[in-house]
């Protein structure tokens, strides 16, 4: 994580924590910031093409595919943001003959219950409730 877009927030160890803290109208502008400055995807995906690499691999949460209602109904307070970014990351590496492999980082309920699945917690959730239905 670019610790940078964290520095607001002291405590924040993992995405949930961090948009908890913030509140959802800061945390969506700080990501939309940290987006459009930290990517470029046209020279990004140019150099991986150039260093023979065939593809690239994308993690991405689950909230990222939900509106700020379906977030706000589940009760998480992740941002939904991101979308338009993997759309722009599919449409630049296509133009260098790039796969793009997605990967689902973050499910619902945490499928390891560690930072990098977006929710630091005691032990994943995936498997309760409807967390993997919701998944799928």
């Amino acid at each position: 994580m670019t610790p940078n877009i964290f520095s607001e927030v002291d405590d924040a160890s993992d995405q949930w924590s961090w948009s908890e803290k913030l509140g959802y109208d800061r945390a969506q502008e700080l990501l939309d910031y940290h987006f459009s400055q930290f990517l470029n995807l046209k020279e990004d995906m140019a150099w991986l093409a150039q260093h023979n690499f065939t593809a690239v691999r994308i993690p991405v949460g689950y909230w990222m595919f939900l509106s700020r209602e379906e977030l706000q109904d589940m009760g998480v307070p992740y941002t939904a943001e991101g979308v338009e970014y993997l759309d722009a990351a599919f449409s630049q590496a296509e133009t260098q003959n790039l796969d793009v492999v997605v990967c689902m980082h973050g499910a619902p309920g945490s499928q390891n219950g560690m930072q990098e699945s977006g929710h630091e917690q005691d032990q994943a959730q995936w498997t309760e409730g409807d967390n993997m239905e919701k998944t799928l």
